[in-house]
């Protein structure tokens, strides 16, 4: 599986990274970053923080959906706002899955693996 990590915290890209070790994995710092390789490096999951500089991860999440050359893409939507419409915004978005800021790195896995196997 191919996966977008689009956060502005480079330890937290580091992290998913290393927590997904067994997927290849590209990065962005931003959602302007992750829409730019959406458009030229397509990925099978997105995993999508809220609160980026530029577009956010809402905005990310709903440009995905809206484009049809990415309608096989799942989203994660990942924040640290403890809001409790935080995950029915996600959800509104188009995103497929959220988690909140802290996750545990096993609920990540299960959802990437999750994800994997309804696109197989």
């Amino acid at each position: 599986m191919r996966v977008l990590i689009a956060d502005d915290s480079s330890s937290l890209r580091l992290l998913i990274r290393r927590i997904l070790d067994d997927h290849e994995v590209v990065e962005a710092g931003t959602g302007d970053a992750a829409l730019d390789v959406l458009r030229t490096d397509p990925v099978d999951i997105a995993i999508l923080d809220v609160n980026m500089p530029g577009a956010n991860g809402l905005d990310v999440c709903r440009a995905i959906r809206q484009d049809p050359s990415h309608a096989a893409t799942d989203v994660i939507v990942i924040t640290a706002n403890g809001a409790t419409d935080a995950e029915q915004q996600a959800l509104d978005a188009g995103a497929d899955a959220f988690l909140a800021k802290p996750f545990s790195p096993r609920r990540l896995c299960e959802l990437v693996d999750m994800l994997a196997a309804a696109t197989n």
